[in-house]
């Protein structure tokens, strides 16, 4: 074999390597899985859905990013990777927390992120997707965690974070975190940042 034909391979299997790298490294963001059950005032429809939203400040639907039928008023569903365009930058305070406020810091400065929240909507056009609040109606509710009880946010950054404020730090994974603080019956609240939450708890009103 000659040298060009020697050199051609070995640029083409560096070429396959790198490629196999920007993979993992994809692969490697952090998903996070949200299950619990669903609590309401009347039966839902069974056009009814669990799904998981990308939200801006003010509370609107950017993308939805999961969703499920539930069954027998449970659910699980897990998060997929956000659109760049949907990213902000991740300042101090920039997202209410629960617990903390917007009294605490994110390093480092430079980190980007999205917030979701879990929502039930009647996917009244049944084509297995949130369109909008007219065509799926989304019932008012309030979201919270069961085991000991709490809150929970669920929040995507683009590289590894640390959260520290009140006396807390917190470490984020590249990828999605679920944020929850928990108050149980004695003690001092309970914080913790994970992949997800298995004690979600829905509670909506219907319509």
């Amino acid at each position: 074999m000659n040298h060009q034909a020697q050199a051609w391979r070995s640029l083409r299997a560096l070429s396959l390597l790198l490629v196999l790298s920007l993979g993992v490294a994809a692969f490697a963001q952090q998903q996070a899985t949200l299950g619990g059950r669903i609590e309401a005032l009347g039966d839902l429809p069974e056009t009814a859905r669990v799904g998981i939203h990308i939200i801006d400040g003010e509370g609107s639907t950017l993308a939805e990013i999961a969703s499920v039928r539930p069954v027998a008023g449970t659910f699980s569903l897990s998060t997929t990777v956000p659109q760049a365009s949907e990213m902000q930058a991740f300042s101090t305070g920039q997202v209410l927390l629960p617990g903390l406020q917007n009294e605490y810091q994110v390093t480092p400065a430079d980190v980007q992120f999205v917030r979701a929240i879990a929502k039930v909507y009647d996917d009244s056009n049944n084509n297995g997707r949130f369109d909008n609040p007219e065509l799926d109606p989304v019932y008012l509710g309030v979201a919270s965690v069961e085991d000991p009880v709490g809150f929970f946010v669920m929040l995507y950054v683009d590289q590894a974070a640390t959260l520290t404020g009140r006396g807390q730090t917190l470490e984020m994974a590249a990828g999605w975190n679920v944020f929850t603080v928990r108050f149980p019956e004695e003690g001092t609240a309970l914080y913790g940042m994970d992949a997800g939450a298995r004690d979600a708890l829905l509670d909506i009103f219907t319509q």
